[in-house]
């Protein structure tokens, strides 16, 4: 997230999002908890009475964070899926 924030690393040629957090997606995190956690940050900056225009623009950078929970959840239970059961 501090990437996100402080504007990233220029180029980066790491893994992906969704593949560097696959233990957390194995996990179950998904579109919900990412929904609740999004959430919660508006409330808690609107309690701090953080200016609605920051808070627009901070959602505007998490927004997009959304969908790397759907592709990553997908991707960690596809992967599942595919394992053989030991049974």
């Amino acid at each position: 997230m501090s990437n996100v924030f402080s504007g990233g690393i220029k180029k980066y040629s790491g893994k992906s999002m969704a593949l560097a957090h696959e233990r957390v997606f194995r996990m179950g995190a998904g579109v919900k908890e990412f929904d609740i956690v999004a959430g919660l940050l508006v409330q808690t900056l609107e309690e701090l009475s953080v200016p609605s225009d920051i808070v627009h623009d901070i959602t505007v950078v998490v927004l997009p964070l959304r969908q790397v929970f759907s592709d990553g959840y997908d991707m960690a239970h596809a992967k599942l899926d595919e394992t053989p059961s030991s049974t």
